[in-house]
């Protein structure tokens, strides 16, 4: 019916709105070559003595760091689950990529309102959600989302908290297909 993987704890199917693995992989190699290029530009206008200004060599020593760092580190080359969906709802979490410490708001089926595919701020398309939530809920799991939706300004229309995610490695149409046949489902 849907791809899904399941999970160890349970023999309930699962969908995982999340950066596949091969996407994973893509970012971080990504973010390497662009630290080794900073790196053998920084070594290549020393060498030769080119006239290199203070200000770009630290700037290219810092996106040397920066992108090493991100393309690196362990916790970035693992799955980036931005919400799962399974009989008892949609599930969040804490912080993406998630870890051992991340906490995870369930949302059941009945909290659920629209889900539909929109466009983002960012021009891209992807999964919009509305959610029947708590402003504690709100504060620790959509922060970010709740600080932009005062920045752009305008009282929400209705009790539902509006959230959107979109992936460049998802087919949109198929998520919102999926996650509207598991809300009528359960």
């Amino acid at each position: 019916m849907y791809q899904a993987r399941t999970s160890n704890a349970s023999n309930d199917e699962k969908y995982y709105y999340e950066t596949p693995m091969w996407g994973v992989r893509l970012l971080c190699l990504v973010a390497i070559v662009i630290s080794l290029l900073c790196i053998i530009s920084l070594v290549y206008f020393l060498e030769h003595k080119a006239s290199i200004d203070w200000p770009f060599a630290i700037m290219l020593s810092a996106m040397a760091i920066g992108f090493g760092i991100a393309g690196g580190k362990p916790r970035n080359w693992q799955p980036w689950v931005y919400f799962f969906a399974d009989s008892d709802g949609l599930h969040f979490p804490s912080n993406c990529p998630a870890n051992s410490k991340t906490k995870w708001l369930t949302v059941p089926w009945k909290h659920i309102g629209e889900i539909k595919k929109q466009k983002m701020y960012n021009h891209s398309t992807g999964v919009a959600l509305e959610l029947l939530i708590n402003d504690d809920e709100i504060n620790q799991f959509f922060k970010d989302v709740k600080l932009t939706q005062l920045i752009l300004g305008g009282k929400p229309s209705t009790p539902y908290f509006k959230v959107g995610y979109s992936n460049s490695f998802k087919d949109t149409d198929q998520a919102v297909a999926i996650l509207n046949s598991m809300k009528q489902l359960y």
